[in-house]
């Protein structure tokens, strides 16, 4: 029924650090941000429609984000992203009785009507890497190794771009 993506970022820290050159973190929706907006088409479909606001209170190209999104899988996506508030990403899908709850720093769980609540397997490799970042890489390998297009989850260049579309719609709602 919908998803809800949270992805606060520690903007200041991140421009205070020196780490990359200013003009990534004047892009950070498609540089850091753009791992959290893919879940939307990973895991709802394609974007049917949009609305969104972005203020900007220090950065000039926004560091608060709010958009909603109709799914082509039949849901209602929401993204918030504060970057001046205490950062930590989370993900809520949103089920007919059930919900699930995902964390980047914590476990997730299954909530059921009732209130039974199951946690969320942990692959083992997510813990030694950044979650998901191994299964991407090893299909990404395999695949140019096996001279074949990459699978799932791997991503290609034309959905990079879908996602890049949508980044670009939620930073230009000012």
């Amino acid at each position: 029924m919908g998803i809800s993506i949270e992805a606060p970022e520690a903007i200041r820290r991140l421009r205070a650090s020196g780490d990359h050159a200013p003009r990534l973190y004047d892009q950070w929706l498609v540089g850091n941000s753009i791992h959290a907006i893919d879940l939307f088409r990973c895991l709802g479909g394609e974007v049917m429609g949009f609305h969104g606001e972005v203020d900007c209170r220090e950065e000039a190209h926004g560091d608060s984000f709010a958009a909603t999104l109709r799914l082509s899988k039949g849901g209602i996506g929401t993204y918030t992203a504060h970057w001046l508030s205490v950062p930590g990403w989370s993900l809520t899908l949103y089920g007919d009785g059930v919900k699930a709850g995902l964390s980047i720093d914590t476990r997730g769980e299954f909530i059921f009507v009732g209130g039974r609540r199951v946690p969320i397997p942990v692959d083992l490799v997510d813990l030694k890497f950044k979650p998901g970042l191994y299964a991407q890489d090893e299909a990404f390998i395999t695949a140019l190794a096996l001279g074949e297009k990459p699978s799932y989850p791997a991503s290609d260049l034309a959905d990079s771009v879908r996602t890049m579309q949508l980044i670009e719609a939620i930073a230009g709602a000012q």
